[in-house]
């Protein structure tokens, strides 16, 4: 192949290394979509089948080297951690907001000058 092209065998694969084939470059602008459509969750296996839905062509391998070329890793959803416990023998503390007393009801007095005042 390289007497063919009259180029170095070190210039055909440096060349062949480089990632400026369009097609690569739509391939990649479809993974990072799906990635994105679905908040970030989406790894290689998922997004696999989901391109192959679209119409094309790839291997999962090849969409995992992509995903890793770009630093794509999938993210579990955060799960629910209950962090109260009411089921213990543990003695429960007094309600301290027992103590304080419920705000009196203020009445307005007029005064002979006009004014008021509250009590």
């Amino acid at each position: 192949m390289c007497q063919v092209l009259e180029v170095s065998k070190s210039g055909y694969y440096r060349r062949k290394k480089q990632k400026d084939d369009p097609e690569e470059k739509a391939i990649a602008d479809l993974i990072i979509s799906i990635y994105n459509e679905h908040k970030q969750r989406y790894g290689y296996r998922r997004i696999h089948p989901e391109i192959k839905h679209r119409g094309l062509t790839i291997n999962k391998k090849r969409v995992a080297q992509i995903m890793y070329e770009l630093g794509l890793k999938a993210s579990r959803k955060q799960g629910y951690k209950k962090t109260t416990n009411s089921r213990h023998s543990n003695p429960v503390s007094e309600n301290l907001l027992h103590r304080i007393s419920k705000p009196q009801i203020l009445t307005l007095y007029s005064l002979k000058n006009g004014t008021g005042c509250y009590f």
